[in-house]
């Protein structure tokens, strides 16, 4: 979230983030993030192609959040990738997707607080127990 926040102003075109944790089929990665960039089906032209053509021009950043559970649909971001020039794509996962151009960040795992111990409270100031 950090990163697109900062990042926001690089892409004319917008940030978008795709949460892919819900999803349990990489076939239906691409029409996540067509629904995300409100992208319409049509019977006329297969989704690839109505994404591609709408991604061609524009200048964004697409945050695909999650995508370890569907590597196997690494290939359709490459494919987008390839056919729009000017698109960015910050995708999380805890495994390598192994596509051209990827740059692998890893990010160590975040502190977890000991709830054994109560923190004292900011606004609060130890005082001394008076008998």
């Amino acid at each position: 979230m950090q990163v697109t926040t900062e990042l926001l102003a690089d892409f004319p075109d917008g940030v978008f983030s795709v949460s892919l944790a819900p999803l349990n089929d990489p076939a239906l990665v691409l029409s996540t993030i067509a629904e995300v960039l409100n992208v319409k089906e049509s019977g006329a032209r297969p989704l690839p192609d109505l994404l591609i053509a709408d991604l061609r021009d524009k200048h964004l950043l697409l945050c695909l959040d999650n995508f370890e559970h569907l590597l196997s649909a690494a290939p359709q971001l490459t494919d987008l990738l390839t056919r729009c020039p000017h698109l960015t794509m910050l995708v999380t996962s805890r495994a390598v997707l192994h596509v051209q151009g990827e740059h692998v960040f890893p990010v160590p795992p975040l502190v977890v607080p000991d709830l054994t111990q109560r923190p004292l409270r900011a606004d609060t100031n130890p005082r001394p127990v008076i008998e």
